[in-house]
């Protein structure tokens, strides 16, 4: 019975003994060379990868342990140290470098100060592994797809999180883009799949931060094709008084949960705003300037019961883009819009107790688009322009 049972003993042991930090030394550049790490071996199933102060770039030559979920390296971790130059990790053949999965961890990590670039490369981060960028650090993702599987990303105070093409993927419902005071986020490019992104929740998560507070954080939407697939994207999880958000350009699409509150407007600047079922609510508390200017295309679609548009008195909507409305319903105070175009798709539903509507700037119907104004003897609607069948 000993002699069956030892062995499997001692190789549990050893799995767990042999787990090591091997340092970069880079003589050559490529990761699959065994002379470019501290030791003459490079780092291997449950290793932490560690690259050390300076400027330098990885080849990612070969595919480092891909697999199954539960195999590849424990972490890579970017030191932490000033340094202005850049360690970049880069790829033309789309490898993988595969994180194995773990206890809801770090396993990409930006040390302080120091500044990252992703380019061509494939970062896979199994099961809930995190990528985090420390205080006063950058990550830039160029090129190439990192997929982050039931992680977050969290950028921590002062961070900044640059995305300029490839792919960002970390949409599953409930894991988060995490926010520390300071923080920054541009979306510039790429395709990317966004989950929630959350500023004021107070937990570790096994991550450095244990309070995300959020304040003087940025998220800019600037390019590329940017989707919220999180029922609970953009609601309960942000306070919108901590982060400024800004949409300049590209695409952003925001599925949310039926009936879950959008507590943001983003009025596109430039580019093409797409709001499926998200209830919207604009009071004063939310719209200090109380105008929102729309340079581009806004979508709001739903299904005759969400989304519902509030509109609280003073909030208006301006500028030389186009809002179209697609089954919605809106109850405001005063919903004024002095926009190019508002295009109703199907059914617009205005209904008010006591409120005022004001489109002056004509109305479109598109195919069998009808407006139903519902309200009591003291609203009032006006269409100042063109109304166009």
């Amino acid at each position: 019975m000993k002699k069956t049972i030892m062995p499997f003993l001692f190789a549990g042991v050893a799995s767990a003994a042999f787990a090591a930090d091997i340092t970069w030394s880079g003589v050559d550049g490529f990761w699959k060379t065994d002379t470019n790490w501290i030791g003459g071996k490079e780092p291997v199933d449950n290793d932490t990868a560690i690259f050390p102060i300076g400027g330098y770039t990885v080849d990612i030559d070969k595919s480092v342990l891909t697999g199954k979920d539960n195999t590849g390296l424990r972490a890579v971790s970017i030191a932490e140290g000033e340094s202005d130059q850049p360690v970049v990790f880069r790829d033309t053949g789309l490898h993988t470098l595969n994180i194995a999965a773990g206890g809801s961890t770090p396993g990409f990590i930006v040390g302080s100060g120091r500044n990252v670039a992703i380019d061509g490369i494939n970062l896979h981060l199994g099961s809930y592994r995190h990528l985090e960028i420390c205080k006063d650090s950058t990550l830039s993702v160029d090129s190439g797809i990192v997929t982050i599987k039931y992680g977050n990303i969290i950028v921590n105070t002062n961070a900044t999180l640059n995305i300029n093409g490839g792919t960002v993927a970390y949409g599953s419902d409930g894991h988060y883009l995490k926010l520390a005071k300071n923080a920054t986020v541009k979306f510039n490019g790429g395709s990317n799949v966004i989950g929630r992104i959350v500023n004021k929740i107070s937990e570790n998560d096994g991550s450095t931060v244990s309070e995300f507070d959020g304040d003087g954080s940025k998220v800019v939407f600037a390019g590329g094709h940017n989707i919220f697939t999180d029922g609970s994207a953009l609601s309960s999880y942000v306070d919108y008084s901590k982060t400024d958000f800004s949409f300049t350009g590209g695409k952003l699409e925001i599925n949310q949960r039926m009936g879950n509150s959008l507590r943001v407007f983003l009025p596109p600047k430039n580019g093409i705003l797409i709001s499926r079922f998200a209830n919207l609510s604009m009071t004063d508390e939310n719209s200090p300037s109380n105008v929102w200017e729309i340079g581009g295309i806004a979508y709001f679609i739903g299904n005759g019961s969400y989304p519902n548009l509030g509109w609280s008195k003073g909030n208006i909507l301006k500028g030389g883009g186009e809002l179209h409305f697609d089954i919605l319903r809106i109850g405001a105070n005063l919903f004024e819009a002095d926009i190019s175009k508002v295009v109703l798709k199907t059914k617009f539903r205005a209904h008010s107790a006591n409120g005022e509507f004001r489109f002056n700037d004509g109305i479109a119907f598109g195919a069998g688009g009808d407006l139903i104004v519902e309200r009591n003897k003291d609203s009032k609607f006006s269409i100042n322009g063109k109304l166009v069948f």
